[in-house]
């Protein structure tokens, strides 16, 4: 490497071309050669011409043209490698900003002489030194280590002070040269810290390689520190220093360049070790799975890997199975099935949970729970299937369904039982009343009967639904209402007005506000209507907020007063005891609660029991 000449060096020169020329006089006299005189001077000037434009080769702009132009390669590089990892390592952009903040930083220095100091030597060094920042800023997110912001933002506040100092308010190139090679190794350092304490198995993925070089710019700041010692610049304009701060401006791009081959390899190296984890990770996934899991080619159907799943179930060795396809092992017996399910796989791109028969190795016959579906590997379609063996379980929900059939028609059978015993207890009840003499006796009797033909009546509904253990309530309620009426229809006109939702009631609530329905339709077809041959009944059942409502109205003559309530006793003076506290009684089985409203007081006739409770589920 050459350098341009010192004034010492010029000096020497022109010492040495006077005494040069006074050696070739005397020689050239003596010989009498005039012209060669000539031609020696001449060569002189030559070389001496030579010398000093070979001197000027690396000057100080043109190696930071060729910084700038190795920090620009670098942006570039880490731009396209942000570009496709960004989402994986978001260190890549820290890096991005480390190259690019160079590459300006350079640019602005090498236009010192087009702009002002505040941005040639203030805002250049600033982005030099945040370029350091943010390559420390990438190692730490790389790792997973915590972003060291505030030492740092005090290492850029006090750097960007002595900056703006000694650049602008008292120019001072040595106190700035030592600022910016002072904070350089301060954020090497803190760079060889983040980058220390990582296990040997990092090491592997590339952090080594990137250690060395980080030590490197850190020998080569201590370099310049003892250089500056030593070897103060001799004037302020950076562009025109001499000898050793060129050396270090191509050692800081030289290492900028390794730097960047040891993050971009360091970055690969990790992607290549967690590419092969993962692999390792599903390949043991893939060969350990209790399912039988089984990889095959679609345009040869043949098979291309199978896990040990496949080999217990199947009976088939992975050699055996490899390079064949399902028919040639006869893997599916139910070729039409089997079809089907083919199908519908080339249709949607996967199925899902099909029971199919499947044939081992031993001919033995199973039930497999498949599923398959299409991926793509490298450009090529395969199929990923899986299936499980669940014989037993299917033989189990068979047994089970058998059995639940079997409880249905016992149940079914019961309620018939429950219906005719009923049925026969009525009858005797009716007869027995027509031998009675008193009438309180007889109607005792008939009430009693009724209350068994409402429970009948709902066992009849039992029987005959499809399912045994509940019904709808509008299928029981009115047709109950119905058949209460009509027992009175000789005697009145009675209009039935029935609002019921199809909410599903297991059998015992449906009893239970059977035999409440039958008391208070009862009671109102006998009391409410005293002196009327027409009226109306109103029956609401609804569910509202998880709590079912039963409400049941009649436009009768209610209760005339709030005390004949609460002695049991209606307008006309007969009293019901205890057909209230039978529905005191039916409603604490329900656990709900019920109110009794006489509407004398506000529509003017007609009395309203709402009753209320909340589902068993």
């Amino acid at each position: 490497m050459v350098f341009q000449a010192d004034a010492e060096i010029e000096q020497d020169l022109a010492g040495q071309k006077d005494l040069f020329q006074q050696i070739s006089f005397d020689i050239l006299e003596k010989t009498g050669n005039t012209h060669g005189i000539q031609r020696v001077l001449t060569g002189y000037e030559q070389i001496k011409k030579t010398f000093a434009e070979d001197n000027q080769m690396l000057d100080m702009p043109t190696v930071i043209i060729m910084s700038t132009l190795i920090y620009l390669a670098g942006a570039i590089s880490m731009l396209r490698l942000w570009l496709v990892s960004r989402k994986h390592f978001p260190a890549t952009g820290y890096w991005l900003l480390c190259y690019s903040f160079f590459s300006i930083g350079s640019l602005l220095i090498l236009l010192r002489p087009l702009l002002p100091g505040i941005v040639s030597i203030v805002l250049a060094n600033n982005l030099i030194l945040a370029a350091a920042i943010s390559l420390v800023f990438g190692l730490q997110n790389y790792l997973n280590r915590k972003l060291w912001i505030i030492p740092n933002l005090v290492i850029f506040l006090l750097f960007t002070c002595i900056q703006t100092v000694f650049g602008i308010l008292q120019p001072d190139l040595i106190i700035r040269s030592w600022n910016v090679v002072i904070a350089l190794l301060l954020l090497n350092i803190e760079a060889i810290i983040v980058m220390t304490p990582i296990h040997a198995a990092t090491r592997r993925n590339g952090e080594g390689i990137t250690q060395v070089i980080l030590v490197s710019f850190a020998i080569a700041n201590l370099a310049r520190l003892v250089n500056l010692r030593i070897n103060p610049p001799g004037t302020d304009n950076f562009l025109k220093l001499l000898g050793h701060d060129q050396i270090f401006l191509i050692v800081y791009a030289f290492l900028m360049l390794l730097l960047g081959f040891s993050l971009i390899s360091m970055l690969n190296n990790r992607l290549l070790s967690e590419l092969s984890f993962q692999q390792q990770k599903f390949a043991k996934a893939f060969k350990s799975s209790a399912y039988a899991v089984v990889l095959v080619e679609n345009a040869s159907r043949r098979i291309v890997e199978v896990n040990n799943g496949f080999e217990r179930l199947s009976g088939y060795t992975v050699t055996e199975a490899l390079g064949k396809t399902a028919d040639e092992l006869q893997l599916w017996p139910d070729a039409g099935r089997t079809e089907e399910v083919r199908s519908i796989l080339r249709h949607c791109g996967r199925t899902e949970e099909h029971e199919l028969p499947f044939r081992k190795k031993n001919g033995q016959q199973r039930i497999m729970l498949s599923s398959a579906e299409h991926i793509e590997i490298e450009g090529q379609m395969f199929s990923v299937g899986n299936f499980v063996d669940v014989t037993e379980r299917v033989s189990s929900e068979k047994l089970l369904r058998s059995l639940l059939a079997e409880k249905e028609l016992i149940l079914r059978e019961v309620h018939h039982r429950i219906k005719n015993n009923m049925s026969t207890i009525s009858a005797l009840l009716r007869i027995q009343s027509d031998q009675q003499q008193a009438p309180a006796a007889a109607e005792a009797l008939i009430t009693a009967t009724r209350r068994i033909d409402a429970m009948m009546l709902l066992y009849d509904k039992l029987y005959h639904s499809d399912n045994v253990n509940s019904l709808q309530a509008d299928l029981y309620f009115p047709p109950l209402m119905e058949e209460i009426a009509a027992i009175f229809s000789e005697q009145k006109n009675i209009r039935l007005c029935c609002s019921v939702e199809a909410l599903i009631l297991d059998p015992r609530t449906l009893s239970t506000l059977g035999l409440i329905l039958n008391e208070l339709t009862s009671n109102s077809l006998k009391h409410a209507f005293q002196g009327r041959t027409s009226g109306s009944l109103q029956l609401d059942f609804y569910k509202a907020n998880d709590s079912y409502h039963f409400i049941f109205s009649d436009d009768g003559c209610g209760f005339p007063e709030e005390e004949a309530l609460s002695k049991q006793v209606y307008a006309d003076g007969s009293a019901e005891g205890f057909g209230l506290q039978l529905l005191k009684l039916l409603v604490g089985q329900l656990f709900g609660t019920y109110t009794i409203e006489n509407q004398q007081k506000t529509s003017g006739t007609g009395t309203r029991v709402h009753l209320q409770f909340r589902s068993r589920e």
